[in-house]
């Protein structure tokens, strides 16, 4: 399961920077645009996965 998240996570950063590349034209710009959107992406994914692990382990399986 860790190594789907990392991939993923891997996945959306060069997504991201690939599709960042095509707008802007400075480099270091680039990298911090692709981490942000990279960031926001994991905050999607981690979020829902993170509250139902919790409440898996609270309500359903004490």
């Amino acid at each position: 399961m860790i190594f789907r998240l990392v991939l993923l996570l891997l996945v959306s950063f060069l997504g991201a920077l690939a599709y960042c590349a095509r707008m802007e034209r400075e480099p270091h710009r680039l990298a911090r645009i692709a981490l942000q959107k990279t960031a926001i992406i994991a905050l999607w994914v981690i979020g829902p996965f993170v509250v139902m692990l919790l409440i898996e382990r609270m309500w359903i399986d004490p």
